[in-house]
Formats: C-alpha cells, sequence, structure tokens
C-alpha cells in the first residue's frame, strides 16, 4: 500500500498508563527505566489464571448499570483531556485491540444462575461495542487491527487531513485489562513468568497492559512536538498470531515509511520497537533490523518492559515516545538495567542515551493476523 505524500505534524499528546495518568509523568518513568507490573487473577467461566500485568493505579473494574467497563470508562478520562486541550471539535479517529470483554464475564456468570434475572444492560453490550461510544460525538471512524490498531488511526487520521477533511484530526487509542484477554494470552503460552523483558535472549514472554493515548495532528507545524515524515504498511497474512519468520512483510513497512518521507536507511537514529518480548516477535523484529542495517543500526529501545504491552494502544504510544525522542534528544532505556539482547541490534537499557535533538525516530508495531506499520517522525527544534 503507497501512502504517498500522508504528512502531519503532531501539535498535541497525551497517555494515560501505569506509569502516570499523564504523559509528562509516564516519560519521566520511562526515562528512569521504571516499570509496573503485578501479579493479577484473571478468573473467567472454566479458568482461573494468576499473570503478571501492568495495570492502570485506581482504574474502576466491572461493568456498570448502563453496561459500560474499564475501557469506556478510560475513553471518557481520555476524551476529558481531549475536550481540556481545546481539541473538542476535531474529528476522532479511534481504534483498540478489543472491547469490554468483562462484560462477557458477567453475562456467563449471571447465565450461571437459573433464577437471577440478566441485566439488560449486559444484553445491549453484546450488541454495541460501548468503547467506542467513549469517543462520541466526535467519533468519525474507528478500527480494530489486534496491536496495531493505535498507529493504523494515525493512519486514518493524516488521510482525513490529506483529503481535506478538516485542518486537525484526533487519532486516539484504549485497551483495558480483562480476564478473557489475559487468561487467553496465558493459555497460548505467551504470558511471561517474570517482567517482560524485550530482545532479552532470555526472555519468555509478555506483560500484558493497559494505556489510552491520544494525538492530535494538523497540517501545520506551529508549537508542533514532531512532524510525521512517513508512514508504511503490510500485511503479511502468515499466520493468525505468529509473525511471519522472514520478516518481509516488517521490512516492507519500514522501508515504505522512508520512501514517503523520502529518506535513506542511515537517516534513522533510532527506531521504538514493537518489542513484545516473546519468543517469536522479537527474533523477527531483531533479525529484519540486522537485515536492514547491517553496518551501524540505530539505537533501538522498546517500552513494553516498563508499561507492559498495552494492547491497540502500544502503536500510539510508541509513536509518541518517538516523537517525544526526537524533541528532547534522549531515547528512554528498555529497563533500568542491563540484559544480554538479541545480536545484530544496539539496544539501549541500563539508561537512556542521547540520540540528538530532532533526528529522525522509527515508530513500529506489529498486530495478530500480520499488520504491520511504521511511522518516522522527527521533531522540528534541530
Amino acid at each position: 500500500m503507497t501512502l504517498s505524500a500522508l504528512r502531519g505534524h503532531i501539535v498535541w499528546a497525551d497517555a494515560i498508563t501505569p506509569l502516570g495518568d499523564t504523559w509528562a509523568a509516564t516519560w519521566e518513568a520511562l526515562l528512569r527505566g521504571d516499570c509496573a507490573s503485578e501479579p493479577w487473577r484473571a478468573a473467567s467461566p472454566g479458568y482461573d489464571t494468576v499473570a503478571r500485568v501492568a495495570a492502570i493505579p485506581e482504574l474502576e473494574r466491572g461493568i456498570d448499570e448502563h453496561g459500560n467497563g474499564a475501557g469506556h470508562r478510560l475513553g471518557r478520562r481520555l476524551m476529558d483531556r481531549i475536550g481540556a486541550a481545546g481539541h473538542g471539535a476535531c474529528a476522532v479517529f479511534g481504534a483498540a485491540n478489543h472491547g469490554d470483554s468483562d462484560l462477557v464475564v458477567a453475562l456467563a456468570a449471571s447465565l450461571d444462575d437459573p433464577g437471577a434475572d440478566v441485566d439488560p444492560a449486559l444484553w445491549y453490550g453484546l450488541l454495541a461495542d460501548r468503547v467506542p461510544q467513549a469517543f462520541q460525538p466526535l467519533l468519525a471512524g474507528w478500527n480494530s487491527s489486534a496491536c496495531s490498531s493505535g498507529l493504523h488511526a494515525v493512519v486514518d487520521a493524516l488521510m482525513a487531513l490529506r483529503f481535506g477533511a478538516a485542518p486537525f484530526a484526533i487519532a486516539a487509542s484504549v485497551d483495558a485489562l480483562s480476564p478473557i484477554g489475559v487468561a487467553g494470552f496465558a493459555r497460548a503460552g505467551a504470558c511471561g513468568s517474570a517482567q517482560s523483558k524485550p530482545f532479552a535472549l532470555d526472555r519468555d514472554g509478555l506483560t500484558i497492559g493497559e494505556a489510552a493515548a491520544a494525538v492530535c495532528i494538523g497540517a501545520d507545524s506551529a508549537a508542533a512536538l514532531a512532524a510525521i515524515l512517513g508512514v508504511g504498511m503490510s500485511c503479511d497474512a502468515w499466520h493468525p498470531t505468529e509473525p511471519d519468520p522472514s520478516g518481509d512483510g516488517l521490512a516492507q513497512a519500514i522501508l515504505r515509511a522512508l520512501e514517503d518521507a523520502g529518506l535513506e536507511l542511515g537517516h534513522v537514529a533510532a527506531i521504538v520497537a514493537h518489542g513484545t518480548a516473546t519468543k517469536k516477535n522479537d527474533a523477527v523484529e531483531a533479525a529484519v533490523i540486522a537485515r536492514l542495517w547491517p553496518a551501524r543500526p540505530p539505537a533501538v529501545t522498546s517500552l513494553k518492559h516498563s508499561l507492559g504491552h498495552p494492547m491497540g494502544a502500544a502503536g500510539l504510544i510508541n509513536l509518541i515516545a518517538a516523537a517525544q525522542a526526537s524533541h528532547s534528544g534522549f531515547l528512554p532505556p528498555v529497563a533500568a538495567h542491563d540484559y544480554a539482547a538479541e545480536p545484530g541490534i544496539d539496544l539501549v537499557n541500563g539508561a537512556a542515551r542521547a540520540i540528538g535533538r530532532g533526528a529522525p525516530v522509527l515508530a513500529m508495531a506489529s498486530g495478530f493476523g500480520g499488520n504491520n506499520v511504521a511511522a518516522l517522525v522527527a521533531s522540528e527544534t534541530r
């Protein structure tokens, strides 16, 4: 897919994560190499497991009387931020990996009791996903392309700008922890036994997280955090959950983003990788980076040791981090401690690394089904 001339400027960004209630707090924690995780019991009908997760403190769980769960409530908090920042009239292009699947757990529990009346809100929730409704009345589009969803929302917003729909557009993504999601990843063997270690030789799985993030993208560069120089997309469709071991689809997305930006591989100073800490994802991603940059690979980081894997919001948070890294001139470490990494990549761990202000930084995201999205950003402070 060619995305020629998709350009925009990030004029505002915010996020709610396990590391902080604002993007500023999250960024400071990322630079320190902080991490937020805890054991969490995921109880679903017929299955009960404990997995390590990164949870947003004090986020209310469960389904309320209107059929709203934690995902909807997190989305509403994000909408409040969008309005408070003065972007309450902008079209929102939203994304998520899953909806409020706690609703299914609550419904199943209600049906277990033959004498109990089932709350009508639970039945309604099966017909209409409540998470997208958190962004009404501004919602202009919604996608769910697994863990690449957040970066897909950025492409949607850029396309709206290109075709003159509005001078500004919002890309937003939200996913909250759910028992079904945690149990599903645990049963698939994707969850690690301890805090995740992206690209480590001894990694054994991911830490599931949750987050909400949004960026306002405009055509005007005034007071912009960074410019989106180019984007690339691909879908290798290799397997429902596993990446194509050749990495060709991911490489294609990266090269298309560079072509869109009119830059060469050597211009990329740093990469905020998908880096889930699963055996197969990290091996493929590291091999692609080593193949494209055989002599002098860019500095590479992943946020998922610190934040956990925030599912659909992961790619959008990677984009914000890439923009902030270019703006500040510092790339956060994977972790506050060093560990042996996959060969062929220059992994930043132990401490943040200076990359130079205004340097182009690549943000990446991949998702089930073979989805790959890459976006190249650079601050305009240089």
